[in-house]
């Protein structure tokens, strides 16, 4: 009989606690402010807290993120695949820089067994000449542009009226 109890007690307080989880952990008490909401993060809020553009005069204390403009996501294009190549950076020629749409987080280049949020970005498709050898260069809008192999590169989306 004892034991009946125990059992009858333990499930009583373990839909107890349960409904407690569920109802937000506590009741209203008394001088709390129960007029304000808690809300989530926005997603830009979630983002990394800064991006790096290669300089310290970029870093500057109080920026969360310093967005590059256009003209400074190629020359950051070139100079990495000047570096990656040890080559002078005056060998790196600018074929084309467009205003694109990607398909997805993967900025038009996916690497097999990652996962990507699947929403439109906006951003950049960079292509870069060396000699007679193109190299293509992705970035979001105001991004640090990445080299992207031409077996991984996806075409952008047609429609740029999406962003």
């Amino acid at each position: 009989m004892q034991k009946r109890n125990n059992s009858r007690l333990q499930k009583r307080l373990f839909i107890a606690l349960s409904s407690f989880m569920i109802a937000g952990g506590c009741a209203a008490n008394p001088g709390t402010d129960t007029d304000k909401k808690i809300s989530k993060p926005t997603v830009a809020e979630q983002q990394p807290t800064e991006q790096t553009l290669g300089g310290d005069d970029k870093k500057k204390p109080g920026n969360r993120w310093v967005a590059m403009n256009q003209k400074e996501q190629v020359m950051s294009a070139r100079e990495d695949l000047a570096k990656m190549l040890d080559i002078p950076l005056e060998k790196v020629v600018l074929s084309g820089a467009i205003p694109v749409t990607w398909k997805s987080g993967a900025l038009g280049c996916p690497k097999p067994g990652e996962l990507y949020t699947q929403a439109l970005v906006g951003g950049l498709s960079i292509m870069l000449r060396v000699d007679n050898k193109a190299y293509r260069y992705h970035a979001k809008t105001g991004g640090k542009p990445f080299h992207c192999p031409d077996h991984l590169a996806e075409s952008p989306s047609h429609d740029n009226s999406d962003i």
